[in-house]
């Protein structure tokens, strides 16, 4: 929905335009590898991104931080602006499992988040661990 606004900008009266944001949820499951434990986890990012443009880096659409998991699979809920994803755009989520400050487990694929998928992502072991953010 978009609505009409004025400003005032150097003695003009000017309309602008506003939109008007719409939430949409993603919600789905982070699922560790068999014998992982959830004890050793420190937390979960999980990040909606738009790869739509080959020529640009991928924009965060929405991000869902779980710090110190009780159980396993770990829920994730990401809310975002349904204008955001439009119809034909190129998505991907993402989970990182971080343990002991380094990642240790990960998960990428492509999403449709208008779809109404609630998707599980089955992290796997990660190379070298890099420090959590």
């Amino acid at each position: 929905m978009r609505r009409g606004a004025f400003a005032l900008i150097g003695g003009w009266l000017l309309p602008i335009v506003c939109h008007a944001w719409e939430p949409a949820a993603l919600d789905g499951s982070v699922v560790l590898p068999a014998g992982a434990e959830v004890a050793g986890v420190g937390s979960v990012h999980v990040r909606l991104l738009d790869v739509s443009r080959a020529d640009a880096p991928a924009s965060l659409l929405a991000e869902s931080i779980i710090e110190h998991p009780k159980s396993a699979p770990v829920a994730f809920s990401l809310v975002y602006d349904k204008a955001a994803a439009k119809p034909g755009g190129s998505y991907q989520i993402v989970a990182e499992v971080f343990g002991g400050g380094q990642l240790r487990l990960m998960k990428q694929e492509s999403v449709d988040p208008a779809s109404g998928a609630h998707p599980e992502l089955r992290v796997e072991r990660f190379g070298a661990g890099r420090s959590a953010p």
